[in-house]
């Protein structure tokens, strides 16, 4: 148990890079943690790794986010 999360409940999470627009894989990926935090009845979040700032552009960030909610999944 943490103090953040003192009943350990299920916390998933997506961090994708947005050097680039989200592709099949991405979207794989999102699905299945989605899914996986809907069955234990957890949390899912939403956290973008600049790790490359020499790549990573805010509208790579905005449209990533747009694409996972019309993906129907919620973070």
């Amino acid at each position: 148990m943490s103090e953040d999360n003192p009943k350990n409940f299920y916390r998933g999470r997506l961090a994708p890079t947005p050097s680039g627009y989200l592709h099949v894989g991405h979207a794989r990926t999102f699905c299945t943690a989605w899914k996986r935090a809907r069955k234990l009845d957890g949390t899912l979040i939403l956290r973008m790794d600049d790790l490359d700032p020499s790549r990573c552009r805010e509208e790579f960030a905005d449209a990533c986010k747009e694409d996972i909610r019309k993906m129907g999944i919620t973070w």
